[in-house]
């Protein structure tokens, strides 16, 4: 199960989310929705983030999609604003096997607590640099917070995170919240970020026929 977690994470590389820190404040078109998987999944985020299509990346097994605020996207300072900044990013995986979805969602909090789950969540790949200071898992969901290092993370972030793994119409999801550097987010809102994120995912997307 730590196999399948893990592949939920193989999109976001460091260089990748580098490339997405360094690209944002440009004049693309702001979306708010992504329609991923053969449109299985349609990504967006809480009122006033906007998806990036230049930090979107699709193949037939795995989507990534990267939301911030819309006015730092389009660049345009009169979009709508969201209640906090943050960079959201949330990555997409068809499952080898429908039924390692279960054994994935139950197995995801020892997976995050070991050495290589930790290394899955540091910039850097280095889990010494990651901290996980809260964890909860449901019937449906589990959320984690995390704190990393210096090194541990992107310039331009900050040291807090939170990650939501969840199921939708057969598609493994990983939806992280994390904070900016120059505006650290409190655990409070950070966690409403998420839940928020979580559920307009779970709203947008088709329901299961």
């Amino acid at each position: 199960m730590a196999r399948f977690i893990g592949r939920a994470f193989a999109v976001l590389s460091p260089l990748v989310l580098a490339g997405c820190l360094g690209d944002i404040n440009g004049t693309v078109p702001a979306a708010v929705t992504r329609s991923v998987m053969d449109g299985q999944v349609v990504v967006a985020g809480p009122d006033g983030y906007c998806v990036d299509p230049r930090a979107t990346r699709e193949n037939r097994d795995e989507a990534f999609v990267l939301l911030a605020s819309c006015s730092s996207v389009s660049a345009t300072p009169s979009a709508t604003a969201p209640f906090a900044k943050s960079l959201i990013t949330v990555t997409v995986t068809r499952p080898a096997q429908t039924g390692e979805f279960d054994a994935s969602l139950s197995g995801a909090e020892a997976f995050f607590r070991s050495s290589d789950g930790r290394s899955a969540i540091a910039m850097d790949g280095d889990p010494s640099g990651v901290s996980l200071v809260s964890t909860e898992t449901t019937d449906d969901m589990f959320v984690l917070q995390a704190e990393l290092s210096d090194n541990g993370r992107a310039e331009g972030l900050g040291r807090n995170q939170w990650r939501a793994i969840f199921v939708v119409n057969d598609n493994l999801l990983s939806a992280s919240v994390m904070s900016l550097a120059s505006s650290e987010l409190s655990a409070e809102t950070g966690m409403a970020i998420l839940q928020a994120l979580v559920r307009k995912i779970r709203a947008t997307s088709p329901k299961a026929g």
